[in-house]
């Protein structure tokens, strides 16, 4: 009877201890998709000196004034193809609206005066929408500006933009990390653009300098990114999501859990907890790295995914691609931040600088980086246009 018995009190214990493993995993991811996974923070405004206040009491209702300005076109992933704000700014009736929407706009930038940011309410299931369609609108008026000729002012527009987006994306709400990418993207390209024919002065040029400065150390860290998708993934597999696929392709897909073996006394609720056990380790390991824009820190992810223990937990973790987008956002960060210190030593001096330190500017990419006569880029294995920078100064006619 003794030998009956210590099984059996050895599987009661295991069942109580799987139990209370997955009601934990169960409560935070709870906490992590069905509210705010951030609710406060703060960080250096990147206009002007910081101003009492939170800066939400500013911004949400500004979002919603110009989310609201007309109606969506649409359902689904067609409402983000907007006549109205759209990417080219050609169609549509964007011009009529610059002067409705330019209050809003100017109580967005106000709201970046402040330092202390606080979410208050519930989870708002727009938000990455409202910030696509005002980054749009501030896309809009950097385009108008360039057109225009005052370069520092379509600068600062889509700084604005890029800001309002990472202040979203630390909510940690649904779609605003894909939003503050986006945007990011839009930043990057037009200051291209902006630097390969410009007539911005010294002055100008080292305001926007510092202003990049704070939006790299505003940034949201990459682990907010992780802990969502972490959550995103638990949840699937919990909620028997997630399948395992044969190379038979008249054999169908049969939910991970339902794989359970002996390790696991053939029981779904051991088997997942051992899952979300080593996924919790992994995406903990993914945490605390320190990301740069050098090629080592996703082959550091990569390493860290091959250390999990079971094969499963490896594709449940974030891709490959999405370690390597998060160290080309860095890398094109702080080669914006090189080209604009290579444009001030260019006006200042009237020649090209060599190096970056001729630029006088002590960045390091952990990459070499390339100098031609009016142009710079990374030395990377695999070239890529975008990541060359031409500045030169605008012509007269």
């Amino acid at each position: 009877m003794a030998l009956i018995a210590l099984p059996a009190s050895y599987l009661v214990r295991l069942q109580l201890q799987v139990g209370r493993t997955l009601n934990q995993y169960e409560a935070e991811i709870k906490a992590v998709l069905e509210d705010v996974p951030v609710r406060s923070w703060s960080v250096q405004p990147v206009f002007g000196s910081p101003e009492p206040g939170n800066g939400w009491e500013l911004l949400a209702p500004a979002l919603k004034e110009i989310h609201d300005c007309y109606p969506f076109v649409g359902s689904g992933t067609l409402r983000q193809k907007d006549p109205n704000l759209d990417s080219d700014v050609v169609q549509g009736d964007f011009p009529r609206l610059i002067p409705v929407l330019d209050s809003a706009l100017q109580h967005c930038r106000q709201a970046l005066r402040r330092s202390t940011w606080e979410w208050s309410g519930p989870p708002d299931p727009d938000l990455a929408e409202k910030v696509n369609r005002a980054s749009r609108a501030f896309w809009a008026k950097a385009y108008f500006s360039r057109k225009t000729g005052r370069d520092a002012e379509a600068l600062e527009w889509l700084i604005a933009a890029c800001s309002v987006a990472q202040m979203a994306a630390w909510t940690g709400q649904e779609g605003t990390w894909g939003s503050m990418q986006s945007v990011e993207r839009w930043l990057y390209g037009d200051a291209q653009l902006t630097l390969s024919g410009h007539d911005l002065t010294a002055a100008a040029l080292l305001d926007i300098e510092h202003r990049v400065d704070l939006l790299r150390a505003n940034r949201p860290p990459f682990r907010l990114r992780l802990r969502l998708c972490a959550a995103q993934t638990a949840n699937r597999l919990l909620g028997n999501q997630i399948y395992e696929l044969s190379d038979d392709p008249a054999v169908p897909p049969v939910p991970v859990l339902a794989t359970a073996g002996w390790r696991d006394l053939y029981s779904r609720n051991v088997f997942a907890a051992r899952i979300l056990n080593d996924l919790d380790a992994r995406v903990r390991q993914l945490e605390a790295m320190s990301w740069s824009p050098s090629g080592t820190s996703s082959q550091r992810a990569e390493d860290i995914r091959s250390q999990c223990r079971l094969d499963t937990v490896r594709s449940l973790l974030p891709s490959w691609q999405e370690f390597t987008h998060e160290q080309e956002t860095l890398l094109r960060l702080d080669l914006l931040r090189l080209a604009l210190a290579f444009a001030r030593a260019q006006v200042q001096s009237g020649l090209f600088p060599k190096s970056a330190s001729d630029a006088g500017l002590p960045l390091e990419l952990g990459l070499p980086l390339r100098v031609g006569e009016d142009r710079l880029s990374p030395e990377v294995s695999e070239p890529m246009v975008e990541l060359e920078w031409v500045i030169r100064r605008r012509t007269k006619d």
